[in-house]
């Protein structure tokens, strides 16, 4: 009886591990799935996707770009308070990241644009290109 009792959980252990398993993704698959849907216009999607990676990978290689990622979409989808949060965010927490940064500046410049707010875009912009115009995007954005 007490092995029966102890296949049955073994087995039952075995079942669920494997179910947990299939269904987890790694920080890459996550990151690779959210710039598909970003190169399709599937804008809910990559922020769902992304969101996914930075609440289930706070300490993920991709976590940075995500973040930044996700603020792209946030603009694409006129949530420009959300898209302004994460650009500041990565400001903040990810500085370091000089491949980034201009990217990073030009996103934020191009909120406050859609945002309204001319003369910070305007400033942000010229201060951005002031220190390097070699790395202005080369993705040009629009209202």
């Amino acid at each position: 009886m007490v092995k029966f009792f102890l296949s049955v959980i073994l087995i039952f252990f075995t079942i669920f591990s494997s179910m947990n398993s299939a269904g987890a993704e790694t920080d890459s698959e996550l990151f690779s799935r959210g710039e598909k849907f970003l190169n399709n216009s599937e804008f809910g999607g990559a922020v769902k996707t992304f969101q996914t990676l930075i609440d289930k990978y706070p300490y993920s290689k991709f976590l940075p770009y995500a973040i930044y990622d996700q603020a792209f979409a946030f603009l694409e989808t006129g949530e420009y308070q959300r898209a302004e949060a994460n650009f500041k965010r990565i400001n903040k927490d990810f500085s370091y990241l000089k491949d980034l940064m201009p990217k990073v500046q030009f996103g934020l410049a191009e909120c406050y644009l859609r945002m309204g707010k001319d003369d910070l875009a305007d400033s942000l912009y010229k201060a951005s290109l002031s220190k390097d115009p070699s790395k202005a995007p080369d993705v040009l954005f629009s209202r």
